[in-house]
């Protein structure tokens, strides 16, 4: 039997109260956002880079938007191109790298979720987390992303490199106490179907998320992973929950 702690994010409120039976997929927190983001697509809209389209801005970080507003206006010969608002709002940056000024909209925004990862039963509650007491024994990651996957889990030793990843790991889950970022590309490339390890450039995680990369991948503490190599031969992962459950 293990205690399982769900960290809550800074905003979320628990949902759940202490002794309640739950089940997987139980909303256990939630927060709602008080406003949204609209995207006004400048650089696209004038057919200019996005560095260039900055010279074209009409309105400064901070500013208030009306819907109607000229954003941006370029001048070409007889005519001129403009980009117009949708919404009312803030100005609240513009993204440098797609050319996009972001535009903050107070209401609207949509609720986020915390799910349990495992049905049990809550025996703690407060506003940093939320404890659950589970029959099977799990692991909580520190850092993670992806979705879910199971499978058997094939330990690859202490440090992984690109020539070391070959088609025997296809469609296994793989270990290793350190793997480099270009082992894990090769790794999703030959079909492992999850990743876990003690040590795991962290700027790849961010890297995943950007591609949108569904194989989980969780960076887990140095005695959780020793333990995980020792008896963990089949295991169900979530990479959005960083959990690991022992099968």
């Amino acid at each position: 039997m293990t205690s399982l702690p769900i960290y809550l994010p800074q905003g979320f409120t628990p949902k759940v109260s202490e002794k309640d039976q739950i089940k997987e997929n139980h909303v256990l927190a939630e927060k709602k956002d008080s406003h949204r983001d609209a995207f006004a697509k400048v650089a696209t809209d004038l057919n200019v880079s996005p560095q260039k389209a900055k010279e074209y801005l009409k309105k400064n970080p901070g500013d208030i938007v009306r819907k109607g507003d000229i954003l941006a206006e370029k001048s070409e010969f007889l005519s001129k191109k403009e980009v117009i608002s949708k919404v009312d709002g803030t100005f609240y940056r513009y993204d440098e790298e797609s050319g996009d000024m972001i535009i903050r909209v107070e209401g609207g925004g949509e609720a986020k979720t915390i799910t349990s990862p495992v049905d049990g039963e809550v025996i703690e509650v407060s506003d940093e987390k939320i404890v659950i007491k589970v029959e099977k024994e799990a692991i909580l990651g520190e850092i993670g992303c992806g979705k879910s996957a199971s499978g058997d889990v094939v330990n690859l030793g202490e440090k992984v490199d690109f020539s070391e990843i070959d088609i025997k790991i296809s469609g296994k889950i793989i270990a290793a106490k350190k793997i480099s970022r270009e082992a894990v590309a090769k790794a999703m490339g030959v079909g492992a179907i999850g990743i876990i390890a003690q040590e795991i450039p962290e700027e790849e995680f961010q890297n995943l998320e950007e591609k949108n990369i569904d194989t989980p991948v969780i960076m887990i503490k140095e005695g959780d992973f020793n333990s995980f190599i020792k008896d963990y031969k089949k295991v169900i992962m979530d990479g959005q929950k960083k959990i690991i459950v022992k099968l």
